[in-house]
């Protein structure tokens, strides 16, 4: 098959960014045409081992500037099919070198891989566009529309402004299901957004689970409480939903409060995302005192990333409305016991107390409890460090979400 992997940023390393590279690196190792279209690209900073391997085609930073000083909307064949909404400028580009690419390759399959690149679909064939769903549109989450309500303030004219968010989040609702009309097939990394797809999309999803590199991550005897420190770790790019205040919290209630000082929790994860966000997680650890038990090590190369895993016993992903959660299996596969939000989709394939422990979502208090436990029964921690590596071993590769994909491009 000729296979065109469409997606916003690969300027960064993050989840979203590894699937979709593993993806087309795996399906070209099976013999399929691949190319990866982007809008933005640093090869040095999102995964240079994969992306090297690859077709990368990248709008120009250029023409960019170019239509972005035009102000350009959509093109006059679009413009007949969606009212009232516009392509962002670097949306506009990517059709263009989409197309361009096209008239030679002749693509079987445009894969979506964002929920900003979707909004290209009206370009192309509609039985020929599936959308890899990681994540609802920011702009319908209702956690964010609270948030821009908040901000509004109060009185006479915080009203008027609520009155044009509503309009907003309705016209945008509306545009987003234009949109989506042109979407062949829909694909999810969990049942929580299967259900969100049906609610807003009206469309029928397919649950697909993301891969992970078992020989990368793999560690044949694990090691715990290296020079008698209990190692913690998280690995996300910063953004508020990520909840790192929530683990701070709990190394609060452990270190200041139970007197337990023996650990050490790592931050892996790019901050300039979000610099209020970071901003704020490092005022917490002013404010507990915590700089001697907390290092930032912002974004590491995978060599790196594999060594941390390596050498950290407890993985936290405290993550609220997240979908799935790569991270949390690279972990496990390392043999690192994970302590998983009940707000992340990768906690719906997991077990709690046998492979990982599940705790409730924003709450630093049974992080807190779960830490002690784990540290206070040595052969417990082991023995679920142990079972989680065996559910990924059997559960989870690349070929096989692999092989998914190419069953649904091909049904």
């Amino acid at each position: 098959m000729k296979i065109a992997i469409i997606i916003w940023k690969l300027d960064i390393s993050g989840g979203g960014q590894r699937q979709a590279l593993e993806l087309a690196y795996n399906l070209q190792k099976k013999s399929h045409q691949v190319d990866v279209f982007c809008c933005y690209l640093n090869k040095e900073k999102c995964y240079p081992n994969i992306i090297n391997k690859l077709n990368v085609y990248v709008i120009s930073s250029e023409d960019l500037e170019r239509t972005l000083k035009k102000k350009l909307s959509f093109s006059k064949k679009i413009i007949s099919k969606i009212k009232n909404y516009s392509l962002d400028a670097e949306n506009i580009l990517l059709v263009n070198l989409i197309q361009k690419r096209n008239k030679t390759v002749k693509y079987d399959v445009f894969n979506y891989h964002d929920s900003k690149v979707f909004m290209i679909a009206p370009f192309f064939e509609k039985e020929k566009n599936f959308w890899m769903m990681n994540d609802l549109p920011s702009i319908l989450d209702i956690k964010q529309r609270n948030n821009l309500f908040r901000k509004t303030g109060h009185g006479i004219k915080s009203i008027f402004k609520k009155i044009v968010l509503v309009n907003k989040f309705i016209n945008t609702e509306i545009n987003l299901n234009l949109y989506v009309r042109y979407i062949g097939k829909v694909m999810v990394l969990d049942e929580r957004n299967k259900n969100l797809a049906k609610r807003y999309f009206f469309k029928n999803s397919t649950v697909i689970r993301s891969g992970i590199d078992i020989e990368k991550f793999k560690v044949s005897k694990k090691q715990y409480n290296l020079d008698n420190k209990i190692n913690l770790l998280s690995t996300s790019i910063f953004f508020p939903h990520r909840r790192y205040e929530d683990t701070i919290e709990a190394l609060n209630i452990l270190i200041n409060n139970h007197k337990i000082t023996n650990l050490h929790f790592n931050i892996v994860g790019e901050s300039k995302t979000d610099p209020e966000y970071y901003s704020y997680i490092q005022s917490l650890v002013q404010k507990y005192s915590l700089k001697k038990d907390i290092s930032f090590l912002g974004s590491v190369s995978d060599e790196k990333l594999a060594q941390l895993y390596k050498n950290s016993d407890i993985f936290i992903f405290p993550n609220t409305n997240q979908t799935w959660g790569l991270a949390v299996f690279e972990a496990m596969l390392s043999g690192c016991v994970a302590i998983v939000s009940n707000g992340c989709g990768a906690h719906e394939v997991l077990t709690n107390k046998q492979n990982a422990i599940i705790v409730k979502e924003k709450s630093s208090n049974e992080i807190a409890i779960a830490i002690k436990h784990l540290i206070t029964n040595k052969k417990e921690m082991e023995k679920i460090g142990e079972n989680g590596q065996s559910f990924v071993k059997d559960n989870l590769s690349w070929d096989k979400y692999t092989d998914e994909m190419l069953k649904i491009f091909r049904s």
